[in-house]
Protein backbone atom coordinates (compact mmCIF):
# COMPACT_ATOMS: atom_id res chain seq x y z
CA UNK A 1 0.00 0.00 0.00
CA UNK A 2 2.84 2.20 0.82
CA UNK A 3 4.18 1.71 -2.43
CA UNK A 4 0.94 2.13 -4.08
CA UNK A 5 0.85 6.07 -2.17
CA UNK A 6 4.44 6.80 -3.69
CA UNK A 7 3.53 5.71 -7.67
CA UNK A 8 0.44 7.20 -7.85
CA UNK A 9 2.30 10.73 -7.21
CA UNK A 10 4.47 9.99 -10.46
CA UNK A 11 3.75 11.40 -13.79
CA UNK A 12 6.28 12.60 -16.85
CA UNK A 13 6.67 15.88 -16.04
CA UNK A 14 6.87 15.41 -12.21
CA UNK A 15 9.70 13.07 -13.07
CA UNK A 16 11.50 14.91 -15.60
CA UNK A 17 12.05 17.51 -13.08
CA UNK A 18 13.24 14.59 -10.20
CA UNK A 19 16.11 14.50 -12.83
CA UNK A 20 16.84 17.21 -14.00
CA UNK A 21 17.17 18.41 -10.16
CA UNK A 22 19.48 15.73 -9.78
CA UNK A 23 21.06 17.17 -12.32
CA UNK A 24 21.77 20.51 -10.74
CA UNK A 25 22.30 18.95 -7.57
CA UNK A 26 25.82 17.33 -9.16
CA UNK A 27 26.68 20.55 -10.85
CA UNK A 28 26.11 22.40 -7.79
CA UNK A 29 28.57 19.91 -6.42
CA UNK A 30 31.70 20.44 -8.56
CA UNK A 31 31.32 23.81 -8.54
CA UNK A 32 29.33 24.34 -12.22
CA UNK A 33 26.70 26.94 -11.67
CA UNK A 34 23.60 25.65 -13.66
CA UNK A 35 20.60 27.85 -14.26
CA UNK A 36 18.69 26.77 -11.65
CA UNK A 37 15.47 26.48 -13.38
CA UNK A 38 14.35 22.99 -11.34
CA UNK A 39 10.91 23.49 -9.94
CA UNK A 40 10.60 21.84 -6.45
CA UNK A 41 10.27 18.33 -5.43
CA UNK A 42 8.96 18.63 -2.31
CA UNK A 43 6.41 21.44 -0.71
CA UNK A 44 6.18 22.29 2.80
CA UNK A 45 3.41 23.98 4.19
CA UNK A 46 3.42 25.50 7.65
CA UNK A 47 -0.03 25.07 8.47
CA UNK A 48 0.74 26.46 12.01
CA UNK A 49 2.83 29.03 13.64
CA UNK A 50 1.38 28.29 17.27
CA UNK A 51 1.81 25.18 19.88
CA UNK A 52 -0.21 23.65 22.86
CA UNK A 53 2.76 23.04 24.10
CA UNK A 54 5.78 24.35 25.31
CA UNK A 55 9.10 22.41 24.75
CA UNK A 56 12.06 24.09 26.31
CA UNK A 57 14.44 23.67 23.01
CA UNK A 58 11.35 24.86 20.19
CA UNK A 59 11.45 28.34 19.01
CA UNK A 60 7.63 27.95 18.86
CA UNK A 61 7.73 26.84 22.16
CA UNK A 62 10.24 29.38 23.54
CA UNK A 63 8.29 32.28 22.29
CA UNK A 64 10.37 33.20 19.28
CA UNK A 65 8.58 32.61 15.95
CA UNK A 66 7.00 35.32 15.23
CA UNK A 67 4.52 34.98 12.06
CA UNK A 68 2.07 37.84 10.31
CA UNK A 69 -0.94 34.72 10.06
CA UNK A 70 -0.80 32.05 13.13
CA UNK A 71 -2.37 29.66 10.90
CA UNK A 72 -2.46 29.02 6.96
CA UNK A 73 -5.57 29.59 5.30
CA UNK A 74 -7.18 26.62 2.71
CA UNK A 75 -6.67 29.41 -0.12
CA UNK A 76 -3.32 30.02 0.33
CA UNK A 77 -2.11 26.64 0.73
CA UNK A 78 -4.83 25.59 -2.58
CA UNK A 79 -2.81 28.03 -4.44
CA UNK A 80 1.08 27.46 -3.57
CA UNK A 81 -0.14 23.50 -4.17
CA UNK A 82 -1.80 24.67 -7.42
CA UNK A 83 1.57 26.45 -8.64
CA UNK A 84 3.95 23.62 -7.75
CA UNK A 85 1.81 20.32 -8.60
CA UNK A 86 3.38 20.13 -11.55
CA UNK A 87 6.47 19.44 -10.33
CA UNK A 88 5.91 18.32 -7.00
CA UNK A 89 5.39 14.74 -5.82
CA UNK A 90 5.18 15.21 -1.88
CA UNK A 91 4.11 17.64 0.56
CA UNK A 92 5.03 17.91 4.17
CA UNK A 93 1.70 19.95 5.83
CA UNK A 94 3.97 21.20 9.21
CA UNK A 95 6.95 23.01 10.13
CA UNK A 96 6.87 25.14 13.17
CA UNK A 97 3.36 24.88 15.14
CA UNK A 98 0.98 21.88 15.46
CA UNK A 99 -0.74 21.72 12.32
CA UNK A 100 -3.83 19.85 13.95
CA UNK A 101 -4.62 23.37 15.61
CA UNK A 102 -5.15 25.05 12.16
CA UNK A 103 -8.93 24.29 11.09
CA UNK A 104 -8.63 23.83 8.00
CA UNK A 105 -6.41 21.10 8.23
CA UNK A 106 -8.84 18.55 6.76
CA UNK A 107 -9.53 20.69 3.46
CA UNK A 108 -5.53 21.10 2.92
CA UNK A 109 -4.53 17.87 3.23
CA UNK A 110 -7.85 16.18 1.42
CA UNK A 111 -7.02 19.05 -1.27
CA UNK A 112 -3.21 17.40 -1.52
CA UNK A 113 -4.24 14.06 -1.54
CA UNK A 114 -6.67 15.10 -4.64
CA UNK A 115 -3.57 16.30 -6.50
CA UNK A 116 -1.91 13.51 -6.00
CA UNK A 117 0.98 14.33 -3.24
CA UNK A 118 2.37 12.19 -1.14
CA UNK A 119 0.99 13.40 2.16
CA UNK A 120 2.54 13.31 5.57
CA UNK A 121 2.08 15.71 9.22
CA UNK A 122 3.88 15.20 12.23
CA UNK A 123 2.23 16.44 15.68
CA UNK A 124 2.11 16.17 19.31
CA UNK A 125 -1.22 14.61 19.22
CA UNK A 126 -2.47 16.77 22.07
CA UNK A 127 -5.41 17.97 20.12
CA UNK A 128 -6.52 14.54 18.00
CA UNK A 129 -10.12 13.02 19.16
CA UNK A 130 -11.85 10.26 17.96
CA UNK A 131 -13.23 12.06 15.30
CA UNK A 132 -10.47 13.59 14.23
CA UNK A 133 -8.69 10.34 13.66
CA UNK A 134 -11.78 9.01 11.68
CA UNK A 135 -10.92 12.46 9.37
CA UNK A 136 -7.20 11.64 9.48
CA UNK A 137 -8.16 8.46 7.42
CA UNK A 138 -10.86 9.90 5.39
CA UNK A 139 -8.71 12.77 4.35
CA UNK A 140 -6.24 9.95 2.36
CA UNK A 141 -3.04 11.28 4.24
CA UNK A 142 -0.41 9.07 3.87
CA UNK A 143 1.90 9.30 6.53
CA UNK A 144 1.47 10.76 10.36
CA UNK A 145 4.29 11.30 12.69
CA UNK A 146 3.67 11.74 16.53
CA UNK A 147 6.32 13.34 18.24
CA UNK A 148 6.34 11.94 22.39
CA UNK A 149 10.07 11.79 23.98
CA UNK A 150 9.45 8.68 26.06
CA UNK A 151 7.02 5.69 26.85
CA UNK A 152 5.25 7.59 30.00
CA UNK A 153 4.33 11.01 31.71
CA UNK A 154 7.26 11.43 34.01
CA UNK A 155 9.70 11.15 31.07
CA UNK A 156 7.81 12.86 28.17
CA UNK A 157 6.77 15.83 30.72
CA UNK A 158 10.16 16.90 31.08
CA UNK A 159 10.23 18.18 27.35
CA UNK A 160 6.45 17.99 25.80
CA UNK A 161 5.89 20.72 28.80
CA UNK A 162 1.91 20.88 29.11
CA UNK A 163 1.83 17.67 27.49
CA UNK A 164 -0.52 14.51 28.73
CA UNK A 165 0.90 11.40 27.74
CA UNK A 166 -2.57 9.43 27.94
CA UNK A 167 -3.74 11.43 24.84
CA UNK A 168 -0.64 10.17 22.99
CA UNK A 169 -1.52 6.68 23.92
CA UNK A 170 -5.01 7.18 22.62
CA UNK A 171 -4.42 8.52 19.47
CA UNK A 172 -2.28 5.68 18.75
CA UNK A 173 -4.81 3.45 19.96
CA UNK A 174 -8.01 5.15 18.10
CA UNK A 175 -6.06 5.10 14.40
CA UNK A 176 -5.21 1.00 15.09
CA UNK A 177 -8.71 0.65 15.89
CA UNK A 178 -10.03 2.72 13.31
CA UNK A 179 -7.37 1.58 10.34
CA UNK A 180 -8.22 -1.76 11.10
CA UNK A 181 -12.15 -1.60 11.52
CA UNK A 182 -11.64 0.20 7.65
CA UNK A 183 -9.39 -2.12 6.30
CA UNK A 184 -7.13 0.86 6.14
CA UNK A 185 -3.20 0.62 5.44
CA UNK A 186 -2.70 4.59 5.41
CA UNK A 187 -1.88 6.67 7.24
CA UNK A 188 1.84 4.99 8.10
CA UNK A 189 2.36 6.52 12.01
CA UNK A 190 5.48 7.32 12.93
CA UNK A 191 6.25 7.06 16.63
CA UNK A 192 9.06 9.63 16.75
CA UNK A 193 11.52 10.33 19.72
CA UNK A 194 14.18 13.07 20.74
CA UNK A 195 17.34 11.44 21.74
CA UNK A 196 18.32 13.45 25.54
CA UNK A 197 20.05 11.87 28.44
CA UNK A 198 16.22 11.51 29.69
CA UNK A 199 15.45 8.57 26.86
CA UNK A 200 19.15 7.72 25.48
CA UNK A 201 18.83 5.08 27.85
CA UNK A 202 14.76 3.27 27.37
CA UNK A 203 14.60 2.88 23.42
CA UNK A 204 14.05 -0.11 23.32
CA UNK A 205 10.96 0.15 26.20
CA UNK A 206 9.92 2.86 23.92
CA UNK A 207 9.67 1.06 20.54
CA UNK A 208 8.05 -2.37 22.08
CA UNK A 209 5.48 0.11 23.53
CA UNK A 210 4.79 2.34 20.80
CA UNK A 211 4.30 -0.55 18.68
CA UNK A 212 2.32 -2.21 20.76
CA UNK A 213 0.29 0.91 21.27
CA UNK A 214 -0.77 1.30 17.15
CA UNK A 215 2.41 3.01 15.55
CA UNK A 216 4.06 0.95 12.41
CA UNK A 217 7.79 2.29 12.97
CA UNK A 218 9.45 3.96 15.88
CA UNK A 219 12.12 7.34 14.91
CA UNK A 220 14.78 8.22 17.02
CA UNK A 221 16.01 11.63 16.49
CA UNK A 222 19.53 13.69 17.74
CA UNK A 223 18.16 16.79 19.29
CA UNK A 224 18.17 20.42 18.59
CA UNK A 225 19.88 22.41 21.60
CA UNK A 226 19.88 25.74 21.29
CA UNK A 227 21.17 26.87 24.42
CA UNK A 228 24.57 25.89 25.18
CA UNK A 229 25.51 26.66 28.40
CA UNK A 230 27.16 24.37 30.56
CA UNK A 231 23.83 24.14 32.92
CA UNK A 232 21.36 23.41 30.01
CA UNK A 233 23.66 20.76 28.31
CA UNK A 234 23.55 18.85 31.06
CA UNK A 235 19.82 18.73 31.10
CA UNK A 236 19.55 17.27 27.51
CA UNK A 237 22.68 16.10 25.88
CA UNK A 238 23.23 12.20 25.84
CA UNK A 239 25.92 10.83 27.37
CA UNK A 240 26.09 8.77 24.11
CA UNK A 241 28.11 10.57 21.75
CA UNK A 242 26.62 8.68 18.86
CA UNK A 243 23.47 10.33 19.72
CA UNK A 244 24.57 14.17 19.91
CA UNK A 245 23.88 16.15 17.12
CA UNK A 246 26.94 17.56 15.76
CA UNK A 247 27.35 21.29 14.56
CA UNK A 248 29.06 21.82 11.19
CA UNK A 249 32.22 23.15 10.64
CA UNK A 250 32.15 26.18 7.31
CA UNK A 251 32.36 24.74 4.12
CA UNK A 252 30.77 25.16 0.78
CA UNK A 253 27.29 23.61 0.30
CA UNK A 254 25.63 21.75 -2.35
CA UNK A 255 22.22 21.72 -0.75
CA UNK A 256 19.76 19.23 -1.85
CA UNK A 257 16.90 20.63 0.05
CA UNK A 258 17.10 23.92 -0.37
CA UNK A 259 17.43 22.87 -4.41
CA UNK A 260 14.70 21.05 -4.33
CA UNK A 261 12.16 21.36 -1.30
CA UNK A 262 9.63 25.01 -1.39
CA UNK A 263 9.47 25.68 2.47
CA UNK A 264 6.85 28.37 3.07
CA UNK A 265 5.54 30.17 6.50
CA UNK A 266 2.24 30.35 7.80
CA UNK A 267 2.60 33.80 6.48
CA UNK A 268 3.18 32.72 2.82
CA UNK A 269 6.73 33.64 2.78
CA UNK A 270 9.37 31.29 0.90
CA UNK A 271 12.28 30.36 3.17
CA UNK A 272 15.68 28.28 2.58
CA UNK A 273 14.83 25.10 4.02
CA UNK A 274 13.13 23.57 7.07
CA UNK A 275 16.15 25.24 9.25
CA UNK A 276 15.13 28.47 8.89
CA UNK A 277 12.66 28.57 11.46
CA UNK A 278 12.51 32.16 12.13
CA UNK A 279 12.77 33.25 8.48
CA UNK A 280 15.73 34.69 8.79
CA UNK A 281 16.30 34.63 5.11
CA UNK A 282 13.30 35.17 3.18
CA UNK A 283 12.75 34.77 -0.70
CA UNK A 284 9.41 36.33 -1.20
CA UNK A 285 6.03 35.32 -1.54
CA UNK A 286 4.26 32.89 -3.65
CA UNK A 287 2.47 35.64 -5.35
CA UNK A 288 6.10 36.89 -6.11
CA UNK A 289 6.89 33.81 -7.62
CA UNK A 290 9.85 33.71 -4.96
CA UNK A 291 11.08 30.18 -6.02
CA UNK A 292 12.23 31.48 -9.07
CA UNK A 293 13.73 35.08 -7.68
CA UNK A 294 17.09 35.74 -8.36
CA UNK A 295 17.50 36.23 -4.56
CA UNK A 296 16.72 32.25 -4.24
CA UNK A 297 19.00 31.42 -7.37
CA UNK A 298 21.87 33.98 -6.05
CA UNK A 299 21.75 32.68 -1.95
CA UNK A 300 21.78 28.77 -3.67
CA UNK A 301 24.96 29.71 -5.74
CA UNK A 302 27.03 31.49 -2.65
CA UNK A 303 25.98 28.71 -0.43
CA UNK A 304 27.48 26.09 -3.16
CA UNK A 305 30.66 28.48 -3.57
CA UNK A 306 31.58 28.70 -0.10
CA UNK A 307 30.55 32.93 -0.28
CA UNK A 308 28.31 32.25 2.32
CA UNK A 309 28.02 29.97 5.43
CA UNK A 310 24.33 30.35 7.26
CA UNK A 311 24.13 30.42 10.99
CA UNK A 312 20.86 27.86 9.62
CA UNK A 313 23.11 25.28 7.86
CA UNK A 314 25.76 24.80 11.38
CA UNK A 315 22.89 22.43 13.06
CA UNK A 316 21.56 20.97 9.92
CA UNK A 317 21.04 17.39 10.37
CA UNK A 318 21.31 16.38 6.99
Amino acid sequence: MMFFSIIRTFSFKRVVNSVFSTVNFFLLKIKVLPKLKNQPITITLELSSVCNLACPECPTGMGKVKRDNQFMDFEMAKTIIDTHSKSAMVVILYFQGEPFLNPSWFDIISYAHKKRLYTLISTNAQSLSYHDCEKIIESGLDQLIISADGAEQTIYEKYRVGGDFSKVTETLKNLRVLKESRNSKTPKIIYQTLLSIHTEFDTKRIKRNALKWGADKVVFKTMQIYDQSEENLAKWLPKTKAYRRVNKTNDRIACWRALTNAVYTSDGTLVPCCFDKLAKYPFGTNTDNAWGSKKRKTFLQNLSNGDIYPEICKNCSY
